[in-house]
């Protein structure tokens, strides 16, 4: 891939990729067969621990270069690719709050007629948002999770809730990714 390519073709070729990788892990799976394979595992993570030392070093070694430090970050969490790298190996200069954050202004500046969206927390994967303003429509929890998956993959879904009421919606976004997205 080269810098300054379509977004929407790089991500379509991550995904065709990733599906490769799924289909090439389940044929080795199949191939070695319940003895030969958790070896291979621990091989596979081995390899993994090693690259995010070296990704680590290369963080650093590239932020003591880097004439502004938040400039570097900048770019990193903007390149969906190296930002999911480092998420996998937990190496992202964001905290999930503040990730989550740019998600929730992103729906606001799309959807600046619903009412703007409050963390209340994070419960086994799934975030948790309030509404600031009760009188407020909501922006559609399936815009709220492709921008949450977005920023934030390692969560596993996304809650909206009133206060006044019990409502809520929930919106897996595994869902959007293993299907593509709502409609």
């Amino acid at each position: 891939m080269t810098v300054g390519r379509d977004t929407a073709i790089d991500t379509a070729m991550l995904l065709e990729r990733d599906r490769r990788l799924e289909r090439l892990l389940a044929d080795a799976e199949a191939a070695c067969g319940p003895v030969a394979w958790p070896r291979v595992e621990v091989f596979l993570s081995a390899v993994v621990e090693l690259y995010a030392v070296a990704l680590e070093r290369l963080l650093s070694h590239g932020r003591s270069a880097a004439r502004d430090p938040k400039e570097l970050d900048l770019a990193l969490v903007t390149d969906e690719v190296v930002s999911s790298v480092l998420l996998v190996h937990d190496l992202h200069p964001e905290t999930l709050d503040d990730r989550v954050r740019r998600a929730l202004d992103l729906v606001r500046r799309e959807s600046p007629h619903t009412s703007p969206l409050t963390i209340a927390g994070v419960a086994e994967g799934i975030l948790q948002l309030e509404p600031l303003d009760e009188a407020a429509p909501l922006p559609t929890t399936a815009a709220v999770a492709r921008a949450v998956e977005q920023a934030a993959p390692d969560l596993a879904g996304v809650e909206i809730r009133r206060t006044r009421d019990a409502s809520s919606s929930l919106l897996s976004v595994d869902r959007l990714v293993r299907r593509g997205g709502p409609t």
